[in-house]
């Protein structure tokens, strides 16, 4: 998935980030119904919304947003069903270039375990994960993360052998560079902004963060609220 939204942002309507950010949690009531688990229906949930800021030339005003946005939901759900099947049964492509251990060998329990283990990782490297299995070339992905082409490459080696690994104590190796994170002062800065009405394609510009790495902490910070208050 492109996480490459912000190079238009300017031409999107600043209420619009803020209507897509809004629909999610009848985004994650439907989702609930489609996958199984909570993490799996949040991961769902942010692609949609993420595919939804993309792509948001295509959506006509006057029209139902939930509307439009649960059609990008059954889509990816549709999508990501027949990409899961071509893998296991024929990893040959994309994927085989990620995963770290004969394509031949991975049965479906595996391809379930990788993904629960590809959960695990950094926000950022998960994205950057993700966008290789895509088929973005590393150049893409410097551009779009603002780092050096040999950190992708370096991440990118990194996560595939904790993908590959036996356990879990080596993920904390593969936390981002401290400038890539999000400091407590950009992070109160981002919800000052969020709360005051600025749409996240002007948090992004105000705070020189991605709007990417904006938009994932927004919703993680929802998420969090909404578990501190069950």
């Amino acid at each position: 998935m492109s996480l490459a939204f912000a190079s238009d942002s300017s031409a999107r309507d600043p209420l619009f980030d803020r209507d897509v950010v809004a629909a999610r949690p009848a985004l994650l009531r439907s989702a609930l119904g489609y996958v199984r688990g909570r993490d799996a229906a949040e991961d769902l949930v942010q692609t949609v919304i993420l595919k939804a800021l993309k792509n948001h030339h295509s959506f006509m005003p006057g029209t139902r947003l939930q509307a439009w946005l649960q059609t990008i939901m059954v889509n990816t759900v549709r999508s990501d069903y027949r990409k899961s099947k071509r893998e296991v049964q024929d990893i040959d492509g994309q994927l085989a270039s990620v995963i770290p251990f004969p394509a031949a060998q991975l049965h479906a329990v595996e391809l379930r375990e990788m993904m629960a283990r590809l959960r695990l990782l950094p926000p950022q490297v998960r994205q950057i994960m993700i966008s290789v299995i895509d088929g973005d070339s590393y150049e893409d992905l410097a551009a779009r993360f603002d780092i050096p082409m040999g950190t992708v490459k370096s991440r990118i080696k990194r996560a595939r052998d904790f993908l590959a690994g036996e356990d879990q104590d080596d993920v904390a190796e593969l936390q981002v560079d401290p400038g890539d994170a999000i400091t407590s002062e950009q992070a109160r800065q981002i919800t000052r902004l969020f709360e005051g009405g600025k749409a996240i394609s002007e948090i992004a510009g105000a705070t020189s963060l991605g709007a990417d790495l904006v938009l994932s902490f927004v919703l993680e910070q929802k998420l969090k609220r909404r578990r501190a208050l069950r």
